[in-house]
């Protein structure tokens, strides 16, 4: 049963507020239920919900109380930094999409221009046999090669959009040379290369227990007389 459930025979509920564990995310069992309607609609609510105090719900006999109403002024909390990070990748990625093959010696001004007609591409980032890159950033790259793919380019380009309009044309589009004449590059949506990085290293890391795991047994068996 939910707390709407349990509560909403008392009254029509504005709200329910569950309190959470700020590391783990998991639920501290004090939930909080606001009532809607008039001032004294919410408080005829309210007295109702006490008199459930001591109700048993799921094997258990629950606490009602008056609540303190400070906690509803408190401003809502700023997203963590991870949480803000993961939005704008999402984000990102609806303006994305990946083009193959590509020859070695392509550039971002190429792939921008090829694609004009759909949209302004934003960035360009390079697919490498290593890690991802982006053109043009940090003094390294701008030496190496700046605006030209890496030796370790791997055939793939990820092209953001500057708008989601851009993305969804292109995909539309389909396939178009990158020169006149030239051979065609396919293209596709594309998922978010940061995500597929922390999903390589989630599987490395499977892979790598899994290891242990098979060591372990077969010393085990070596000991058995």
């Amino acid at each position: 049963a939910t707390l709407r459930d349990l509560f909403g025979g008392c009254g029509a509920i504005d709200r329910v507020h569950l309190s959470t564990d700020a590391g783990t995310g998991e639920v501290k069992g004090i939930g909080r239920v606001v009532f809607g309607g008039s001032d004294e609609e919410a408080r005829e609510a309210t007295d109702k919900a006490v008199l459930l105090d001591g109700r048993v719900v799921m094997e258990q006999s629950i606490r009602v109380r008056f609540s303190h109403a400070d906690w509803l002024k408190k401003p809502a909390k700023e997203p963590s930094a991870t949480a803000t990070a993961a939005a704008a990748a999402q984000e990102a990625a609806a303006r994305t999409v990946a083009v193959s093959p590509l020859p070695g010696d392509v550039t971002a001004t190429q792939l921008k221009k090829a694609w004009l007609d759909c949209g302004e591409v934003q960035e360009v980032h390079w697919a490498r046999t290593d890690r991802m890159e982006k053109p043009g950033k940090g003094k390294r790259d701008k030496k190496k090669h700046g605006n030209s793919a890496p030796k370790s380019f791997s055939g793939t380009a990820y092209l953001t959009f500057k708008e989601p309009e851009g993305r969804a044309k292109a995909l539309a589009a389909g396939a178009r040379p990158l020169l006149p004449g030239g051979a065609l590059m396919q293209v596709k949506a594309a998922h978010d290369p940061e995500r597929d990085k922390s999903k390589d290293a989630k599987t490395k890391e499977a892979e790598a227990k899994k290891t242990k795991t098979a060591f372990k047994l077969r010393n085990a068996e070596d000991k058995v007389p």
